[in-house]
């Protein structure tokens, strides 16, 4: 599921950023939020400096990103949640954007999920448009038994390099 869980319990300050399929994030970061919550929907949006540990010469100063969620549990068959998380890296000199999507379930013994994403935005250079998806399920068999798992993923690649158009899919 697509969790920002706050270390502390207060709008600012250190913050996770994960979800289970991390896709998205899995990372402490200060920011600064608001989430809302109620028993099936959860909803958070905020802003932060830096998801990845910087490279040598840079500080997550460097990184600035706003990143929202919304998930809602429509049974125990079936939550369904949109991620966006948008970049300011000054250092690179590009704006990154990227909106997930995400579906997963249980029913009985089987676990099935479906994650896609898009990867939008400019550099000094390059448009962005690059998308991925990664599907699959999981059937457990027997009480602690071995688990039966089949799953697909695939991501664009750019085939055309000397275009302006990055159509390469990166995770954050």
């Amino acid at each position: 599921p697509i969790r920002l869980n706050a270390v502390h319990p207060s709008p600012v300050g250190r913050v996770r950023v994960r979800d289970s399929f991390e896709w998205y994030a899995d990372d402490y970061v200060d920011a600064a939020r608001l989430a809302f919550a109620t028993e099936r929907t959860r909803a958070e949006a905020g802003v932060s400096y830096g998801f990845a540990t910087p490279a040598a010469g840079r500080s997550r100063s460097d990184e600035r990103q706003a990143f929202a969620s919304v998930s809602h549990e429509f049974a125990r068959a079936l939550t369904v949640g949109v991620l966006m998380l948008a970049r300011d890296d000054r250092t690179r000199n590009e704006q990154p954007r990227w909106l997930f999507g995400q579906a997963y379930g249980r029913a009985g013994a089987l676990r099935y999920w479906g994650n896609g994403a898009l990867r939008r935005g400019r550099s000094t250079t390059a448009t962005f448009a690059g998308w991925a998806f990664d599907t699959g399920a999981a059937l457990r068999l027997g009480s602690g038994g071995p688990t039966l798992t089949l799953g697909y993923a695939v991501g664009s690649g750019d085939v055309n390099r000397s275009d302006s158009v990055d159509r390469t899919f990166r995770q954050t």
